[in-house]
Parts: structure tokens; C-alpha cells; sequence
């Protein structure tokens, strides 16, 4: 959890500092390393994704767990509940994948956009 945050910590800080530059030969510089950086911290949080999947999928193994146990009432009440969006992204997905990958790609893009002098 911390990496995320410490992560989204840095993306804020590489876009104001994009955003207060004053000089438009540093504009491409900032977010080219930024995004570059982003990517590896990136991938920290895809690795501490997958051991999270790991630990709950193969070690805490939710069928063979008690009904009274608080993993098997809070499995069973969230496999009960119909929302559309639990069934397309978890959570899990959302931290692991969907914010690093928004953020990075948007540094890379606004690094292409500034060199090619668009912004």
C-alpha cells in the first residue's frame, strides 16, 4: 500500500514540476525521466500485486475455511453481492494494474506531446 502511495506521491511531484517549469527545453527532460522512473516503481507495485494474489489464492484457500472463519463470511458475503463493476475490475486490479499503468502512460504521452512541441 505504501508503494502506491509513495508512487502517486512522485507522479504529483513530476507533474507540477512540469507544470512550473519555465524553461520549454526541461518540459520533454521532466517528463521523459519521470516517466521512465514511473515505470520502475511501476513495476514494484505489479510485483507486490502478484505476491498478493498469490498469498490469497494459493496459500489462504477460502473452501477449506470454516464458515464461522471472518475469511469465509467476508468471501461469502462478497461473492454474494451483484455489483457490476466487482465482476469486471477488483480492487486488486485497480491498485496492481489501472493506476500505474494510467500514470505512466499519460507521463508518456505528454513526453511525445512536448517534444513534438504540441504542449
Amino acid at each position: 500500500m505504501y508503494t502506491l502511495q509513495f508512487f502517486l506521491v512522485f507522479y504529483s511531484i513530476i507533474i507540477a514540476g512540469f507544470v512550473t517549469t519555465t524553461k520549454e527545453i526541461y518540459r520533454p527532460i521532466i517528463l521523459i525521466l519521470g516517466a521512465v522512473i514511473t515505470i520502475l516503481l511501476a513495476l514494484s507495485i505489479y510485483r507486490c500485486h502478484i505476491k498478493l494474489r498469490l498469498i490469497l489464492e494459493k496459500h489462504l484457500d477460502l473452501k477449506a475455511v470454516a464458515p464461522t472463519h471472518p475469511a469465509g463470511i467476508i468471501d461469502k458475503e462478497c461473492k454474494d453481492q451483484q455489483c457490476w463493476i466487482n465482476k469486471i475490475f477488483t480492487v486488486r486490479w485497480i491498485i496492481g494494474w489501472g493506476i500505474p499503468l494510467i500514470c505512466c502512460l499519460s507521463l508518456i504521452i505528454g513526453a511525445i506531446l512536448s517534444l513534438l512541441k504540441v504542449i
